[in-house]
């Protein structure tokens, strides 16, 4: 059975379309201009000092006001 989609506009989307909205990608066609762009993994630094990782804990008591 060939599963069917529809967009939120009620337009089926059908495998011919998919592939010719692919095709430009697929060849390296990208629109735009390419830009180089490198995500370095975690939160940004805040500070250019060196920082040391502070663990504690808190109580989790309702009355506890910090």
């Amino acid at each position: 059975m060939k599963k069917r989609f529809v967009a939120e506009n009620n337009i089926e989307v059908t495998d011919e379309m998919l592939d010719e909205w692919a095709a430009p990608w697929e060849r390296g066609d990208v629109p735009g201009k390419p830009v180089c762009f490198v995500a370095a993994p975690g939160r940004p630094r805040i500070s250019d000092e060196e920082t040391k990782i502070v663990a504690f804990r808190l109580p989790v008591s309702p009355d506890f006001q910090p």
